[in-house]
């Protein structure tokens, strides 16, 4: 047992002294998990998986060009888009593949002008603009045909997707007066034009597939979502890939269509290994849930705040999403989950999950939470999970000093102690760091103080001395540090019991003389 708090600050020099007693101000980035890898418990053989690429819709953007009235409709005169949107997959699930993007007209009152990808090119879901300018003399009510062919390619497979839309010219339902157009077409149309274009349906061509038989299996194996191709695959001399027929589209007029798919394999390749893969894209906050929230994107005390979580999956063959299901855990005892609701359908590809959370009142100033999502797709072969990381910070009150739902202060400047326990014994991990936060207008510069409180007597980092002491630390405006360590050892077994020990932090004027911002006391001790 320490007999004085001078044998207790020796025996913290000491530990401060070791290897890795003391680390600098601000803190590092720890190192992510290593992303997993996947493990097919069972022998399985791939499923015949295609290239795939699908148009989901069209509709008609008018306000491109000096003459819209912005109804919707393709009226002459008007510069007016077709966008159309869909989604493409690789025959493994694994990227968009190659896509082209084509479109035909034979209707003389209608001149293609330009083209253009508004999503990624990486991205599966897709949207493409085809700019078309309607002729200033097109008759009222004229019908043209566009024909839209969208292509995927991965080097391996290939799907085209073919749609011929019908949509009416020189309708002008929008402002009076459009002036851009040579014939009138006023007053209620007969027959009246629908503003979205008509998806043509077309006739199958040969009956539906016949699937080879699904061998069983219980077995879960895990697929990695980044999965990388590492060699390519080699076909047998005499293998023929055998296509997946032309689909049967279900569509009327009215714009709704299930889209023909007539893949097109090349005639050496076999199927790869595909696998389940689900991906998590991005996690958002939102802080707007409840009463107390003030729309800053940030996880205040005292508010009820939401993570979204989005992303895709697919099954093995890339035929349906798979059988999707999330979970979420954190360690915070800040954070109290409310629900969890599922904002997309279960069998679109792309997913939408919120979490709901309470952030407590009593959260201190910059507290850090860290909560774990988990989203797994499953079908019945394959399974695969992917696991994301949020770290928040709660209580950090950006949005202003009239904010009431929090019960501690986190405006202007200040510093805050973190400590892993309170109460320490032989083996335990010791931990001591500092928070440190500027809110004011402009950047500084203070001195920073941290004590040790022990039976009266007063022990000055960063020497642990008697003699007062401190570091002048800057502080950049909007500038935090956070858990930046000061002490991180192993506790003695020799301690002895210890009670009513203190550290106490507090930044300072330049001259001394007075205590800047928020302050912060962590009372602590150990067992015999």
């Amino acid at each position: 047992m320490y007999s004085t708090p001078l044998a207790l600050a020796a025996a913290l020099i000491l530990c401060l002294a070791a290897p890795s007693a003391r680390a600098e101000l601000p803190v590092s980035t720890p190192t992510p998990p290593p992303e997993p890898t996947p493990s097919p418990t069972a022998t399985w053989t791939c499923a015949p998986c295609l290239t795939d690429v699908e148009i989901f819709g069209a509709h008609i953007i008018d306000n491109l060009g000096d003459c819209s009235d912005v109804d919707g409709f393709a009226d002459a005169g008007e510069r007016v888009g077709i966008r159309v949107t869909g989604w493409s997959m690789d025959s493994c699930c694994w990227t968009p593949g190659v896509r082209t993007f084509d479109s035909d007209t034979n209707c003389p009152y209608l001149a293609f002008v330009e083209g253009y990808e508004e999503s990624e090119p990486d991205d599966f879901a897709f949207s493409y603009v085809f700019v078309y300018e309607v002729s200033s003399n097109a008759p009222c009510l004229e019908q043209a045909e566009v024909t839209i062919t969208v292509t995927a390619d991965d080097g391996f497979w290939m799907d085209t997707d073919v749609e011929p839309l019908a949509l009416y010219l020189e309708v002008d339902q929008g402002e009076a007066g459009l002036e851009c157009d040579d014939t009138p077409c006023e007053g209620t149309p007969t027959p009246a034009p629908s503003p979205e274009p008509t998806l043509i349906p077309t006739p199958p061509d040969t009956p539906p597939p016949t699937l080879p038989p699904t061998p069983e299996s219980s077995a879960t194996p895990t697929a990695s979502p980044t999965l990388p191709l590492t060699s390519t695959p080699t076909p047998p001399a005499t293998a023929t890939p055998t296509p997946r027929p032309t689909g049967t589209p279900t569509s009327e007029p009215t714009g709704t269509f299930e889209p023909t798919v007539t893949p097109t394999p090349k005639p050496t390749s076999t199927c790869l290994p595909c696998l389940t893969d689900i991906e998590i894209f991005a996690v958002t906050v939102i802080d707007d849930l409840g009463t107390c929230g003030d729309g800053d994107n940030l996880a205040d005390a005292g508010e009820v705040i939401g993570l979204r979580m989005t992303g895709q999956s697919s099954d093995s063959c890339c035929w349906t999403p798979g059988v999707r299901t999330v979970n979420c855990s954190t360690g915070s005892p800040y954070l109290r989950l409310i629900e969890i609701i599922a904002e997309s359908p279960p069998e679109s590809f792309g997913f939408s999950y919120l979490f709901v959370y309470d952030v407590a009142g009593t959260a201190p100033c910059r507290t850090e939470a860290v909560v774990t999502l988990t989203a797994a797709a499953d079908d019945g072969f394959w399974r695969d999970e992917e696991q994301t990381d949020v770290h928040l910070i709660l209580e950090v009150n950006r949005d202003g000093s009239d904010y009431v739902c929090d019960e501690t202060d986190c405006e202007g400047i200040g510093v805050s102690l973190e400590m892993n326990q309170e109460l320490f014994e032989a083996g335990d991990q010791f931990h001591l760091g500092l928070s440190l936060w500027n809110r004011d207008d402009s950047a500084c510069a203070l001195p920073l103080f941290l004590v040790l409180e022990a039976a009266g007597s007063y022990w000055f980092w960063p020497a642990w001395s008697p003699a007062p002491d401190y570091v002048e630390v800057p502080l950049p405006h909007g500038g935090d540090h956070r858990d930046a360590p000061v002490l991180d050892f192993i506790w003695p077994d020799n301690a002895g019991a210890l009670a009513g020990l203190r550290f106490w932090t507090a930044l300072t004027s330049p001259d001394l003389t007075q205590i800047i911002g928020t302050m912060d006391m962590q009372e602590w001790g150990a067992s015999g």
